[in-house]
């Protein structure tokens, strides 16, 4: 039954707690609240990742997007007020 619920898209399974979640999302909050199982997961996206240079990687990727998100985000507010 294990080996189905990793699999099977149907199921929200951690297959390291051996535990299955209503939702991704309720999924993804486990990881990012259980770092003593899941020490290699984004604790923003609860993603996880076989290495940490992979979570370094990642965390390095997402918060440049994130920054950059911001940064466009300022720029268009900018924009308004110039237009007003």
């Amino acid at each position: 039954m294990k080996l189905h619920k990793k699999h099977d898209d149907d199921h929200d399974y951690c297959h390291k707690c051996d535990e299955d979640f209503e939702s991704y999302d309720d999924l993804a909050q486990h990881k990012i609240y259980r770092p003593d199982m899941h020490n290699k997961a984004c604790r923003v996206c609860g993603q996880e990742f076989k290495s940490e240079s992979g979570l370094k990687r990642h965390i390095e990727l997402v918060g440049t997007l994130n920054l950059l998100q911001d940064d466009n985000a300022d720029k268009r507010r900018t924009t308004r007020s110039i237009r007003g």
